[in-house]
């Protein structure tokens, strides 16, 4: 109803009615992601996992291009880079795109216009290793561990700055360890910050096995 009031649709409105509108929406959008993310932690907490095989190169495609539209309008470069001949993981395919799609998120919010963010997937023995890197404000050391915690803010003026509860790496590191995988970051002050994780491979015989398509979208350096 807000936006109805917005674009007219419920009759002319004032200029300072208009202003004050403005503040309800988008307090309003806040609100709703703050209930969303909340939501998706406890479930993320009850580790109820529909598990099968799940293409990475399928799940990296599909957040790339989910994200395509808020990085040319930051004024950001997406990069891609994964092997040709990768493995399908055992994971709940939903679950995993909803960790790129908040790490890719986490990166478009922190790096400035001009920089890049890039996906990279790598063999690891028993897990696959997905990193997400990009050239943003970084990170310092020692608040490095504490990112992943519920509601933690590296300082008071960012969620002032760039939005947002502190929930997003909470909730993938709860999905991960769901999977049994692992998740970390390295990262430099000024220079940008690469968040990863492990996922575990999927085993031949657990599952029917099906492997989708793979895109060439996104700039790979194989």
């Amino acid at each position: 109803y807000v936006e109805l009031m917005l674009d007219g649709s419920l009759g002319e409105i004032t200029t300072r009615q208009r202003e004050a509108l403005r503040v309800v929406f988008n307090k309003t959008q806040t609100l709703t992601r703050l209930v969303s993310d909340v939501i998706s932690l406890q479930k993320a907490e009850m580790t109820s996992l529909d598990l099968g095989p799940v293409s990475l190169i399928d799940v990296v495609d599909l957040a790339l291009r989910g994200a395509e539209v808020a990085a040319r309008e930051a004024g950001l470069t997406l990069r891609r880079d994964v092997l040709p001949d990768l493995a399908p993981v055992l994971a709940d395919r939903a679950r995993l795109g909803q960790v790129l799609d908040n790490l890719i998120g986490n990166a478009l919010k922190f790096t400035p216009a001009g920089g890049s963010i890039e996906v990279r997937v790598e063999d690891a023995g028993e897990f696959e290793r997905v990193s997400v890197t990009d050239t943003g404000i970084g990170i310092p050391f020692d608040k490095q561990q504490r990112i992943f915690e519920p509601f933690y803010q590296i300082d008071g003026s960012s969620t002032r700055r760039f939005g947002g509860a502190g929930l997003g790496l909470a909730i993938v590191k709860q999905i991960v360890e769901a999977h049994g995988g692992q998740v970390g970051v390295s990262s430099e002050v000024g220079k940008g910050s690469t968040f990863f994780f492990t996922i575990p491979k999927y085993q031949l015989g657990s599952a029917p096995l099906h492997t989708a398509g793979q895109q060439d979208r996104f700039g790979d350096r194989r």
